[in-house]
C-alpha cells in the first residue's frame, strides 16, 4: 500500500485493496545480502551513523493475533551513543522502494491536536510499556497514558515535539480500514511511542508499517535521526531487505 495518497480520497481505494487482500500473496522481509546482519528475534540487520545503532527485525512478531497480512510490523531497537538527544517519530520512519515508493510507520495512537495532553485509545486507559527503554521519555501529549514512564519537559528543547497533523491525521485511519479492531492492547503496549531518546539511552519496540506487496522485489527500511535540541536531520540509518512471496492470503 503505496503511501502517497490524499487524506480522503486515498480510503475508498484503499478498501477495495484490502477486499481483494484475499487472493494476494503474504510478503516476507528478510535482510539482503548486503545488509549487516545481526542475530537474535527474527531476521534482523543493524545500520550505524553518527553514532547512533538502528536494528530492524522482520518476523520478530510474537503477539497471538496475525497481523503480518495486514501491517508489516517491524522490531526496532535505537540505541544512542552519541553527545545528543535524539527526536523518535512516526513520520521518521518509512520502507521504501527503489523506486520511491514509501510503506509509513502507522500512528498506533491517535492524536488530534498539538494540545492534546494524551493519545487517545481510550478503550484501553493506561498501559504497561512492554517495549524496552532507558534514558528515554515520552513526548508531552503522551503524559499519562503510560505507567511508569515520564514525559519529557516541553520547554527544555521546545523545537523537539512538533506536532505533524498530517501524518497522524492520514495514517491513523488505516486502523479504521484494515478492521479486526487493531491496534489491540498488546500491539500497543510493544509500540515504540513518540519521545526523546537521551545519550547512552537505548529503545527496544515494534512499528507497524503499511502492508508491503509481496511484488515489492525489496524496500529499504529508512530511520531519519533528528536532533532533539534543534529539530533539524543530521542522519539517516539505511537497513535493506527483501522481499518474497510466502503463500496466499487467506489459506
Amino acid at each position: 500500500m503505496k503511501s502517497a495518497y490524499p487524506a480522503v480520497a486515498a480510503f475508498p481505494l484503499l478498501f477495495v485493496l484490502i477486499l481483494s487482500a484475499c487472493s494476494a500473496k503474504e510478503s516476507e522481509l528478510v535482510p539482503a545480502p548486503a545488509a549487516d546482519v545481526v542475530a537474535g528475534t527474527g531476521f534482523g540487520a543493524a545500520a550505524t551513523v553518527r553514532d547512533v545503532e538502528l536494528t530492524a527485525s522482520a518476523q520478530a512478531w510474537t503477539g497471538e493475533e496475525a497481523i503480518s497480512d495486514l501491517v508489516t510490523p517491524i522490531r526496532v531497537r535505537i540505541d544512542n551513543a552519541s553527545d545528543r538527544p535524539i527526536r523518535i517519530a512516526y513520520h521518521q520512519f518509512a520502507l521504501v522502494e527503489p523506486d520511491g515508493d514509501r510503506y509509513s510507520a502507522i500512528p498506533p495512537f491517535e492524536v488530534v491536536e498539538e494540545t492534546v495532553r494524551h493519545a487517545g485509545y481510550g478503550r484501553f486507559g493506561p498501559l504497561h510499556p512492554r517495549f524496552h527503554y532507558s534514558g528515554f521519555y515520552l513526548s508531552p501529549y503522551y503524559d499519562g497514558f503510560y505507567s511508569g514512564i515520564g514525559a519529557y519537559p516541553a520547554g527544555l528543547y521546545p523545537s523537539a515535539f512538533g506536532f505533524y497533523p498530517y501524518h497522524h491525521g492520514n495514517y491513523f485511519g488505516y486502523w479504521n480500514e484494515v478492521g479486526r479492531d487493531l491496534p489491540t492492547r498488546y500491539m500497543l503496549e510493544h509500540a515504540l511511542p513518540e519521545g526523546v531518546l537521551e545519550p547512552d539511552g537505548s529503545l527496544d519496540g515494534f512499528l507497524y508499517f503499511e502492508e508491503v506487496p509481496a511484488d515489492a522485489g525489496s524496500v529499504e527500511f529508512r530511520g531519519e535521526l533528528v536532533s532533539a535540541e534543534t529539530g533539524r536531520s543530521f542522519a539517516e540509518a539505511e537497513i535493506p531487505f527483501d522481499v518474497s512471496e510466502t503463500g496466499s492470503k487467506g489459506d
